[in-house]
């Protein structure tokens, strides 16, 4: 496992409950990223030299209706060169933002203090209706 330091707003120990998290967000200096499941690469690009990967935990990524700390929803963080190499650990923040759009409150990723207009996406959703009035035998 591959991380560098952190930070947490407003603390590490801050409760977030995962059902009610439609999303996270990331700094904009890391572009686009390619997303398969709960890991996040984001591509060498003009404003980043390196190859960032973040992988989130398995049982945070999936939707339930359990509670975690903002300080334990990350796997893995790294970077490398461009192409592969030695895994290197970021040095990031995370904040919870209560507010952040339309859709609800996010995590916000700041990796190496570099904080530009964040990019949302989204986390999966439930699969059946979580409250349920009786409508299904």
């Amino acid at each position: 496992m591959t991380i560098g330091s952190f930070t947490c707003s407003p603390q590490c120990q801050f409760r977030l409950m995962r059902s009610y998290l439609p999303q996270v967000s990331f700094s904009g200096v890391l572009g686009t990223p390619i997303i398969t499941d709960n890991v996040f690469f984001f591509p060498a690009n003009p404003s980043i030299v390196f190859d960032y990967t973040l992988i989130f935990k398995e049982k945070f990524w999936a939707w339930s209706a359990g509670a975690w700390f903002l300080g334990d929803i990350v796997e893995e963080y790294y970077y490398e060169n461009a192409g592969g190499g030695p895994h290197n650990g970021v040095n990031f923040s995370l904040t919870y933002v209560p507010a952040a759009n339309s859709l609800g409150p996010s995590v916000y990723n700041v990796p190496f203090g570099v904080s530009t207009t964040p990019n949302y996406f989204a986390l999966p959703s439930a699969t059946v209706p979580y409250w349920r009035n009786g409508d299904i035998s």
